[in-house]
């Protein structure tokens, strides 16, 4: 991606967990730390997702928003 640090940014996956973190799973297998859930998100693992929020890194997300995603 070529979105810089601070940039606004949608990412769509399944929120998952790895490394007791909530990551943005990707349907080629890559993923992007969830950095910043807001309260209620972990009703959503193992569901799709899309999260808006800002990035902070190489792959991690500041999650503002996050909504589930139909198929």
């Amino acid at each position: 991606m070529d979105i810089p640090r601070g940039g606004k940014v949608v990412l769509t996956g399944t929120l998952a967990i790895k490394y007791l973190r909530g990551i943005i799973l990707f349907d080629d297998g890559t993923y992007w730390f969830a950095v910043g859930l807001p309260w209620g998100a972990w009703n959503y693992i193992g569901k799709r997702v899309r999260a808006k929020g800002v990035r902070l890194g190489l792959d991690k997300i500041d999650v503002v928003k996050l909504e589930e995603v139909e198929g």
